[in-house]
C-alpha cells in the first residue's frame, strides 16, 4: 500500500514538475516580443539544464523513474531556450550553428560518461549540488528588484513553479526513505521561491486603480498642508 502510495505520489510529483519546465516558455515569449535579454535569467536556464541532465542520469542509476522521466522534457525545455536567447545575441551565422551543434553534443557527451564511468554515489551528489545552484540563482534577480524597487526582474510564473516544485519534490524525498540528495535541494528551492515571491509582491507596479487612490491621498495631504498653513 506504502509502495503503491508513493508510485502515486511520483506521478503527482511528475505532472507539477512539467509547470517548472513549460514556465520559462512565457519567458522566450517576452524576449520575442521585446528583444530585451535582460530580462531572460540565463544562468538559471545554463544551470536548470545541468540539473536536468544530471537527475537524467542519477534516476536511471538508481531505476526510480519519476525522477528521470520528469527531467527529459526540462532538458529539452530549457536547452530550446537557450538556443533561442542565443539567436538574439550578437553573432555571426556560422557562430550560432556551431553553438546549436555543440550543446546537444557536449550534453550527450557529459551523459555517455556520467552514467557509464561515474559511481551513482558521485552522480547524486553532482545532482543535488547542480540543484542547490539551480534555487540559488533566482536570488540575483531578488537582489536587482531590491536594489531597483521594481519587480520586473523576476518572473512570476517562474517562481509559482519553483515554489510548487520544490514543495512536492521536498515531500517525495521524505516519503523515498529521507533521501537527502532530494530533500535538501529542494528545502532550499522553497525558501528563496518564497523569498521570490514576497519580494515580487512587496515592488509589484501598483493598477490603476491604486494609483488613483494614491493621487488623492497625495492630494488631500496637499490640500491639509495648505489649509495648516494658511491657518498658521
Amino acid at each position: 500500500m506504502a509502495v503503491a502510495f508513493i508510485d502515486y505520489y511520483g506521478v503527482l510529483v511528475y505532472t507539477l514538475n512539467l509547470i517548472l519546465w513549460i514556465a520559462p516558455i512565457k519567458s522566450m515569449m517576452n524576449l520575442y516580443k521585446s528583444k530585451d535579454l535582460w530580462q531572460v535569467p540565463y544562468n538559471f536556464y545554463m544551470i536548470s539544464l545541468v540539473n536536468c541532465l544530471f537527475w537524467i542520469v542519477y534516476g536511471l542509476q538508481i531505476n526510480i523513474w519519476p525522477i528521470w522521466a520528469v527531467n527529459i522534457p526540462g532538458l529539452l525545455s530549457f536547452m530550446g531556450c537557450i538556443i533561442l536567447y542565443l539567436f538574439f545575441i550578437k553573432m555571426k551565422t556560422y557562430e550560432f550553428v556551431i553553438m546549436i551543434i555543440a550543446l546537444p553534443f557536449k550534453t550527450s557527451l557529459i551523459f555517455f560518461i556520467f552514467y557509464y564511468y561515474v559511481d551513482q554515489e558521485i552522480n547524486g551528489y553532482i545532482a543535488m549540488s547542480a540543484n542547490i545552484l539551480m534555487f540559488i540563482m533566482p536570488s540575483e534577480q531578488i537582489y536587482h528588484v531590491v536594489k531597483s524597487k521594481n519587480n520586473v526582474y523576476i518572473e512570476l510564473w517562474l517562481a509559482i513553479a519553483i515554489f510548487i516544485n520544490s514543495s512536492a519534490y521536498f515531500v517525495y524525498g521524505i516519503l523515498l526513505g529521507h533521501n537527502w540528495d532530494i530533500i535538501i535541494p529542494n528545502g532550499l528551492g522553497f525558501c528563496i521561491a518564497i523569498s521570490q515571491l514576497v519580494v515580487w509582491y512587496k515592488y509589484r507596479v501598483p493598477t490603476d486603480y491604486q494609483k488613483v487612490d494614491k493621487i488623492e491621498i497625495h492630494d488631500n495631504d496637499n490640500e491639509l498642508s495648505e489649509i495648516n498653513t494658511s491657518i498658521d
